[in-house]
Order: C-alpha cells, then sequence, then structure tokens
C-alpha cells in the first residue's frame, strides 16, 4: 500500500523490514532442524538406556549414555547459536527503526 500510495520511504522501510525478517527465518531454520534432531537422538538414546538396564546390559547402557550426554552437548551448541543469531536480528532491527526516526 505504501508504494501504491507514493510513500517510498515507508515502503523501503516495509521491505527491509520483511528482508530482514527472512534472513533471520534462514539463518535460525538450519539451528532449530538441529536442536530438534537433538533432543530426537536424546529422547531415543534415554529409551535405549532403560532398556538396557532392564535386559540386564549395563555396557550398552553406559555406550547410550555416552549418547546422550553427546546429543545434550550439540543441541546446547545449537540453542546457543540460536540465541546468538536471535540477539544478531534484535540489534539489525533496533539499527533499523532508529534509521527511521532520523527521516
Amino acid at each position: 500500500n505504501a508504494k501504491r500510495d507514493g510513500k517510498i520511504k515507508e515502503y523501503e522501510f516495509a521491505k527491509r523490514k520483511v528482508q530482514l525478517f527472512t534472513d533471520q527465518l534462514n539463518e535460525s531454520n538450519p539451528l532449530l532442524t538441529e536442536i530438534s534432531e537433538a533432543m530426537t537422538k536424546e529422547g531415543a538414546a534415554r529409551d535405549n538406556i532403560t532398556l538396557s538396564y532392564r535386559e540386564g546390559r549395563t555396557e550398552d547402557a553406559k555406550v547410550w549414555e555416552e549418547v546422550t550426554e553427546k546429543e545434550a552437548t550439540a543441541k546446547s551448541l545449537a540453542n546457543d547459536l540460536l540465541m546468538e543469531c536471535n540477539m544478531k536480528y534484535q540489534r539489525l532491527m533496533r539499527e533499523l527503526r532508529e534509521s527511521q526516526e532520523d527521516i
């Protein structure tokens, strides 16, 4: 509507805002996938720990405990990267809004 009404500055602002949202989605999506996959693997490993102990396979349970720890670490690292991504786009959006205050 802004473009149609001849409000070029408002149109460009909205266009940049949409691009930032798109960029954030593109950057965060692989991280969200990584977190989801780590959670799935961690859950399966926990199930295997329970089953292994139930069946008396202590050594197998220990292996699955290592898998659980590995996936928990992967999940935590991806979550940290997601938070960094979020902070980056919060900053960029704030800078964009502040740039409009000067107009």
